[in-house]
């Protein structure tokens, strides 16, 4: 969770947390897909669930060199392409669309991998 995220309005883009990513050799490209992840309007989003796995708010992730992806090659789920060959990776994770949360604890699942032309 991102220590500025105060809640329970959300505001569209607002950051919720970041995905910290470690790559484990040579890459010029991570994919990150998002476990429910679709895209719509060329948007790729995730969906954050509550302890019951039911969805309550979708986030994306976007930024510099970051391409929303229909398929990520990962088990064919949508999420995103991030250009970049730095060994660490810090992603930030923003709402999509506008909303006010419940209070509670949300999770979203996302699968990473790395790739090396």
């Amino acid at each position: 969770q991102d220590p500025g995220f105060t809640g329970p309005a959300v505001a569209a883009g607002q950051k919720v947390g970041t995905l910290s990513i470690t790559a484990t050799g040579p890459h010029n490209s991570v994919s990150i897909a998002g476990k429910g992840a679709s895209v719509s309007g060329g948007v790729a989003t995730v969906p954050f669930v509550d302890g019951q796995g039911q969805p309550v708010f979708r986030g994306r992730i976007q930024g510099a060199n970051i391409n929303d992806q229909a398929n990520t090659g990962i088990d064919g789920l949508a999420g995103w392409r991030v250009a970049s060959s730095q060994e660490t990776l810090n992603v930030p994770v923003t709402t999509f669309g506008k909303s006010t949360l419940p209070a509670g604890t949300f999770t979203a699942t996302f699968y990473v991998q790395q790739y090396q032309n």
